[in-house]
């Protein structure tokens, strides 16, 4: 990445000419992908006792790569690099003197698995091991981390937490964007009376799904609304069990994956966003809020939404339960109903819009820039 000066940014010439440049060698040197080598677990194993890194992290330590991460750097001569994923983050070393780095790494691991392991999602050996996956993660994030110029957060509780871990730490909390295709669903979803849930159907989301379709949308039905329940994801092997089990039946349609976002919220006026962590944001729901719905979570749901009120731009509940218990009472309300999607849609338009992060964005990248060339140390992780 390169940055403009002040005054290059309004000489037309100097702009025209570098952007060519950048467009030149994008097209000739920069689109690059490169496979994995296959490796045996116990190399892996054997990579993560010699650097200290976590298994996922592990996997991805390529010798390979990082001559041509350090080949690209190079010919390119950036003044920002940006390290779009945690598992990049380990590569840090490669960044010249004085060159901006910046690690968007979404939320904390640490603090996600720290969430996980209070509410008692694992038992038995999957505890004891995330317990310790936990202890590598907060020694990752502690060491690894402060060798940014700026670590990237959705939220300032992710950003307390690893400034907390270590107070090298240097963070920037700007949340994501969403499509802007969404503030236009708005007119199609007031006082809809049917119910989404939008996500990918894996893992955790497929508790959560399993949940809402055994405790909460029966609570809904028995209250004779005629309202329906969308679920929108990619149908795996796992899903299909539950699509032969309720797709068609007591109003639960699955809807698989669409294309365009905007019709993952079409014929919907209330959204379930059954994710209890303080940790990141969760997306699904401010995508849910752009596009008109109300929402309904759990009390830690909301905690990265900044400037959202409980009871105001969106509603809360204890359990599962419960959840179904005021998607009742929001439905029998159209009033409350209407106004509750009118607060979310405007708190999305003016905080999450990609608008909205273009500032923050660009000074986070002056930043880091600055910072670099203020300090001339260079961290580089031995050669494999």
């Amino acid at each position: 990445m390169t940055v403009l000066t002040e005054e290059e940014e309004y000489s037309g010439a100097t702009l025209d000419g570098r952007l060519t440049k950048i467009s030149k060698f994008s097209n000739e040197n920069v689109s690059w992908f490169m496979p994995l080598r296959p490796q045996s677990k116990v190399k892996i194993l054997l990579s993560m006792l010699t650097s200290g890194f976590l298994y996922y992290i592990a996997r991805y330590r390529d010798s390979s790569f990082r001559k041509k991460l350090l080949i690209t750097i190079e010919k390119f001569q950036p003044e920002i690099i940006h390290y779009d994923i945690i598992t990049i983050s380990q590569y840090v070393g490669v960044t010249p003197i004085g060159v901006g780095s910046i690690a968007s790494i979404n939320d904390s691991y640490a603090l996600t698995l720290q969430n996980a392991l209070e509410q008692g999602n694992y038992t038995g050996i999957e505890s004891i091991y995330r317990k310790i996956q936990l202890v590598f993660t907060r020694r990752y994030e502690s060491r690894i981390y402060p060798r940014f110029d700026y670590i990237h957060v959705m939220t300032k509780i992710d950003a307390n937490y690893l400034e907390m871990l270590n107070s090298k730490i240097k963070c920037r909390a700007i949340a994501n964007g969403v499509d802007p295709r969404l503030f236009e669903n708005v007119k199609f979803t007031k006082n809809n009376k049917n119910v989404v849930f939008v996500g990918n159907l894996v893992a955790e989301n497929l508790i959560y799904l399993n949940k809402l379709l055994t405790v909460t949308w029966p609570v809904v039905r028995a209250a004779n609304l005629q309202s329906k329940f969308y679920i929108v994801g990619r149908i795996n092997d796992k899903v299909r069990e539950l699509v032969s089990l309720y797709d068609g039946r007591e109003g639960v349609i699955f809807r698989g994956y669409v294309e365009n976002i905007v019709d993952a919220y079409k014929d919907c006026g209330i959204a379930l966003a059954p994710v209890n962590k303080d940790c990141g944001i969760l997306n699904k729901a401010i995508e849910a809020m752009a596009a008109g719905m109300a929402v309904i979570g759990f009390n830690k749901s909301f905690s990265g939404v900044e400037g959202g009120r409980v009871g105001e731009h969106y509603l809360t509940s204890e359990n599962y339960v419960s959840m179904g218990e005021v998607a009742i009472e929001l439905l029998r309300d159209p009033i409350r109903h209407a106004e509750i999607q009118e607060n979310a849609y405007l708190l999305a338009r003016e905080n999450f819009s990609w608008e909205s992060r273009a500032d923050h964005i660009e000074k986070m990248y002056a930043d880091a820039l600055e910072s670099a060339k203020a300090d001339s140390k260079q961290y580089e992780f031995p050669a494999r």
